[in-house]
């Protein structure tokens, strides 16, 4: 049996980047993986990504990594006021814990298939010295899942932190002081401004600069 405490926060953060019915139903929740003497918890939709590192206790017992579905996470979190929640697995036989996983007061089932190889998408040496500091174009519902987390976590919008590293490389999202979790944010393709149409924004921005002269 394992038995380990999950922190509440991180939890809500991680579930903003949670998809809910994505056809790769592997993504559809929180995945709970081992990581040397610590636990990871990763979210992604594919296109944002948030860990966090769980490290104040690990249990021996926990034979497995695996997700725990996005509906089970939420109905766990429900009015649960409580800094973390537990989990935990009864009975490990025959390759599978033999009671079901259990979150707070939720069973559910967890999905054990291969999980992408999230770190991939991690700013990479080449990418920080080749664009650091250059400009990427990001969707701003994925920044907003960014703030939603922030906000989980108990810190303020205007602390997110995002680090770009060129418009074709991933940019990095730190929330304020907290070491123990980031994102990861992939950069939407530039589509080039065709030159009728970076004429009529000249023209545009003349225009209104006249009319704004004339009115003062």
């Amino acid at each position: 049996m394992f038995h380990i405490t999950l922190p509440a926060d991180i939890l809500k953060a991680a579930l903003a980047f949670a998809p809910q019915k994505d056809i790769r139903d592997y993504l559809n929740g929180i995945r709970v993986e081992r990581a040397g003497r610590v636990f990871n918890i990763v979210a992604t939709d594919g296109v944002a990504l948030f860990c966090a590192k769980c490290g104040d206790q690990f249990s021996d017992d926990m034979k497995e990594d695996f997700v725990i579905p996005f509906d089970a996470v939420k109905k766990a979190l429900t009015g649960n006021k409580a800094q973390s929640i537990t989990l935990q697995g009864d009975r490990y036989q025959g390759g599978r814990y033999q009671n079901g996983y259990v979150l707070g007061d939720v069973s559910f089932v967890p999905d054990t298939t291969t999980y992408p190889q999230w770190r991939n998408v991690l700013p990479s040496d080449k990418c920080i010295d080749d664009g650091y500091r250059t400009v990427a174009y990001l969707n701003p519902e994925l920044l907003a899942k960014c703030t939603k987390a922030f906000k989980a976590l108990g810190g303020k919008p205007e602390f997110l932190q995002v680090e770009q590293f060129g418009e074709h490389g991933p940019s990095l999202v730190l929330f304020g002081e907290r070491d123990d979790c980031f994102a990861v944010v992939m950069p939407m393709r530039k589509t080039p401004i065709e030159r009728d149409a970076l004429k009529y924004l000249r023209d545009s921005v003349t225009v209104r600069q006249a009319q704004a002269t004339k009115a003062a």
